[in-house]
């Protein structure tokens, strides 16, 4: 008894080291392909950002004299400056057109923010007499469209307001 006792043990002995190699082994494992994926997921990363200006260019054959190319020549279809669709007009800046708006001033839903609801869509009120310009108020608004203001309104076309004129005023809080 003692011999199978000892045997046994032996057996649970090597069957545990086993089980323990085994276990290294596939975290070894999950680690490499942790490591192959990231390698692979930068790799994307970088060759979509490189297909622009900084790809290589295209082999040209020398002319003969030293073994040098000439300087390549930009492709037909690369551009120094974004499509029109994506450009994005400088902060500040308006239209320049004056326009009346007439609406229903309205609270933002940040502090402080006020916007005019219009036929035509919803205006951020920037600037004007706030004495004019209280909830529930119906007023005209003249001024001019800013769409490249950066406010922290988040709400609204910006509207840089240089009159009010009241039409009607709106219930009293």
């Amino acid at each position: 008894m003692t011999v199978e006792y000892r045997r046994s043990t032996q057996i649970s002995v090597v069957r545990a080291a086993e089980l323990a190699e085994s276990s290294q082994r596939r975290n070894h494992l999950r680690m490499l392909m942790v490591a192959l994926l990231a390698g692979l997921l930068l790799a994307a990363c970088a060759d979509s950002t490189s297909k622009g200006a900084g790809s290589p260019a295209p082999h040209q054959p020398s002319n003969g004299s030293s073994g040098t190319s000439a300087a390549p020549t930009p492709s037909p279809t690369s551009t120094s400056e974004p499509p029109e669709d994506l450009l994005i007009p400088p902060v500040g800046t308006s239209t320049g057109q004056v326009r009346q708006l007439r609406g229903t001033v309205a609270p933002g839903v940040e502090s402080g923010c006020l916007l005019l609801n219009a036929d035509d869509g919803v205006y951020l009120l920037v600037g004007g007499d706030r004495t004019l310009l209280r909830e529930g108020n119906t007023v005209v608004v003249t001024g001019t469209v800013n769409k490249g203001l950066v406010t922290t309104c988040q709400q609204g076309t910006p509207f840089e307001v240089s009159s009010v004129r009241l039409v009607r005023s709106g219930p009293r809080s």
